[in-house]
């Protein structure tokens, strides 16, 4: 052994320096080796963290299944006078005209064919409630020029509470009717509103009239509630030009039919009605006149055209029986 080492000295030299090199590196090896075996460690975390993410992006995401079987359609949740696909197919399957829009009609004819097929009547919306909303009749049985504490009192048995309690003796509460300069109370019912002023035999404070203004908007309906089912009443058609006011308007012969004839599209109400409105140029409306009511229609495209801000309003009222139209008829 010595003379392989040469002297002790220079043996215990090089026995030091190889003590001094072997056992880092041999620390080093194991420690290295020992992380790489271990699954707890950072290298091998990662790894598994993109193989579990990996694994995840390949498992295909849940599609809502459409059920378009006659049974599937007849028991969807439909939405009172609000247009869609749903309500279209619905249509479509009752045999009945498919315009998309689930008015009285639609409903009738659903609620009889689910009856027929021992369906739930779960999805069938509710017709609002409220006393009987005729355009051109009296409301809740008030009549023009009753006073204004008994008409109210009406109204609410009727109705219900109105978007905003009014008091009559509060002078806020007045405002111009906007045709004239006479002061009035407007009192609203979502979409439905009811007009007081002064009564002057005797002076008092008095009902005067009551009428419809809503609009309904492409993306999310009609603007405000309509307290109960508005219909119109079987009436004579009104023969004018509103382009012409030197013509006087005549009432015709020609029969317009009544019922919940109201709809958010001017052409579907047109086709309810069976009759085309005429379209005031000055005013930038369509306008239907009969012997009992007014209709005026407007239309904004909305920004840009066609967009979800697409507007229609209706503005219901009645004109009376004489044909002597009033600024209030014509606003």
């Amino acid at each position: 052994m010595s003379q392989l080492f040469g002297p002790k000295r220079r043996n215990r030299r090089i026995r030091n320096l190889m003590l001094g090199i072997g056992l880092p590196a041999f620390i080093l090896v194991a420690y290295f080796g020992f992380i790489k075996s271990d699954g707890n460690s950072t290298s091998d975390a990662s790894t598994n963290q993109e193989v579990i993410e990996e694994a995840e992006e390949e498992v295909p995401a849940e599609t809502e299944v459409v059920d378009n079987t006659p049974t599937g359609i007849l028991t969807r949740e439909y939405k009172w006078m609000v247009q869609s696909e749903d309500t279209r197919q619905l249509q479509e399957l009752l045999e009945i005209g498919a315009d998309g829009w689930y008015g009285e009609g639609t409903r009738t004819a659903h609620l009889a064919a689910l009856e027929e097929s021992g369906l739930p009547t779960t999805g069938v919306p509710s017709i609002p409630s409220g006393c009987e909303i005729i355009i051109g009749a009296d409301l809740c049985g008030v009549a023009a020029f009753e006073d204004a504490e008994i008409a109210m009192g009406l109204f609410q048995s009727g109705l219900g509470d109105p978007d905003e309690l009014i008091d009559f003796n509060d002078e806020n509460s007045w405002t111009s009717d906007g045709t004239t300069a006479e002061p009035v109370v407007i009192v609203y019912w979502g979409a439905l509103y009811a007009e007081f002023g002064n009564c002057y035999s005797p002076f008092r404070t008095c009902f005067k009239r009551w009428g419809i203004d809503n609009s309904f908007y492409a993306i999310r309906g009609w603007d405000k509630m309509f307290p109960g089912l508005v219909k119109l009443p079987e009436s004579l058609l009104v023969d004018w030009d509103p382009n012409n006011p030197d013509l006087a308007p005549l009432v015709t012969t020609v029969n317009v039919p009544g019922g919940p004839l109201l709809m958010p599209e001017r052409w579907a109400f047109e086709e309810n009605t069976g009759y085309e409105m005429l379209f005031d140029e000055t005013n930038d409306q369509y306008v239907m006149k009969t012997n009992l009511y007014q209709i005026i229609f407007t239309e904004s495209t909305g920004n840009p055209p066609g967009s979800s801000e697409k507007r229609l309003r209706w503005q219901l009222f009645a004109c009376g029986d004489s044909l002597t139209i009033s600024e209030w008829c014509l606003r």
